[in-house]
């Protein structure tokens, strides 16, 4: 009979540290849950700055072709500027 309270009680024992370890789990998985939430709104806020960055990336490219064409214009027009002024005779020797 004293074998049997023995056995009893170590089944006892053993129960309470069944449930402590699964409360540990427990804990240990509501960590885990927490941090990947945490992880995938900072996912989310990344990838909203990158498609930030990307929407600045193509305005400045945007800005870059038309500063591009704009400068071959003012070349084009400085050039022309140069034929028509070259066309004028002037006599530095009156001056």
């Amino acid at each position: 009979m004293e074998q049997g309270v023995t056995l009893a009680t170590q089944a006892g024992d053993s129960l309470q540290q069944i449930v402590a370890s699964a409360r540990t789990v427990a804990q240990m998985i509501q960590s885990i849950a927490a941090a990947a939430e945490e992880q995938s709104s900072a996912s989310e806020q990344v990838s909203r700055n990158i498609e930030s960055i990307t929407s600045v990336t193509r305005q400045t490219n945007e800005a870059s072709g038309q500063t591009a064409q704009a400068a071959a214009e003012l070349s084009r027009k400085a050039e022309e500027l140069q034929r028509l002024v070259g066309r004028f005779k002037t006599n530095s020797a009156a001056a």
